[in-house]
This record gives C-alpha cells, structure tokens and sequence, in this order.
C-alpha cells in the first residue's frame, strides 16, 4: 500500500516540477520519496536541483544528499556534504549523527566518537547515542 502512495507522489512531484520547475520545495521533496523507494541516484539528482534552485544554504539538504551519497558507497562526498550540512548549522544533531556513523564505518572511529559527542550534547537524553558511545569505549 505504502508502495502506491510514494508511486503517486512521485507521479505527483514530477507533474509540479512541469509547472514550476525552479520550486525548489517539489525538487526537495521528489528527493525525498525517492530515497524513500530506494533510488539513490535520483534522489542525488533531485536533491542537487534543490539547491541550484533554492540558493540560500540548506543544511537538511546538504544533509540528505549526504545520506544518498553514502547510500551508493560515495563516502568522501557525503562526507563533505554532511560537513557543509554543520558549516550552515553547527547545531545540527542529524549531520552530525551521520557524519559520525560514515566515519566509523571507514575505521575512523576517534572522529566518529567525536561525532557522536556532539549529537549528545544536542540531545542529551538520546538512549541511542549513550548506547553508542558506550559501545564504543568513549565517555560521554
């Protein structure tokens, strides 16, 4: 069932972008139901047209796009998305968050504790997090 609805708002997103193909917003959310479903590449495709099309800097974009990114192995790219994710907010606890499970993923383990550190300092009563940092060694 689920699968038809994210097929509509597909077909839906991409009938908007024919309207008003610099909406910014559409392209965002087309970015969106895609890695939703799965394709990637799409959502890299429509998160990149998010932000020619909306300039002012969005760090939830440069935040998904990074997801996208490690999603098909393009580490060092999302890395550098989730990095200017936290460059427009360094308060960002979901960059961070993700910023520091690509790292450990890549044996960097001293950054992603690092990482981590900051997502619980943003959010404090995250068991996830405690849980994390407990797993790995590190005080918090």
């Amino acid at each position: 069932m689920l699968k038809g609805k994210v097929d509509d708002a597909i077909l839906h997103f991409r009938k908007a972008l024919e309207i008003c193909p610099d909406c910014w917003e559409v392209h965002f959310n087309l970015a969106h139901v895609l890695a939703k479903k799965g394709d990637w590449q799409g959502a890299i495709t429509s998160y990149r047209a998010s932000m020619r099309a909306w300039r002012t800097p969005n760090p939830r974009n440069h935040n998904d796009l990074g997801i996208c990114l490690a999603q098909i192995g393009k580490t060092d790219e999302a890395i550098e998305q989730f990095n200017e994710a936290l460059r427009i907010d360094g308060n960002f606890p979901d960059a961070h968050r993700n910023l520091a499970v690509v790292l450990l993923q890549l044996g960097r383990r001293d950054e992603a504790i690092t990482q981590f550190k900051e997502v619980l300092r943003l959010t404090p009563n995250d068991p996830k997090i405690k849980a994390q940092l407990q797993q790995l060694g590190a005080d918090h």
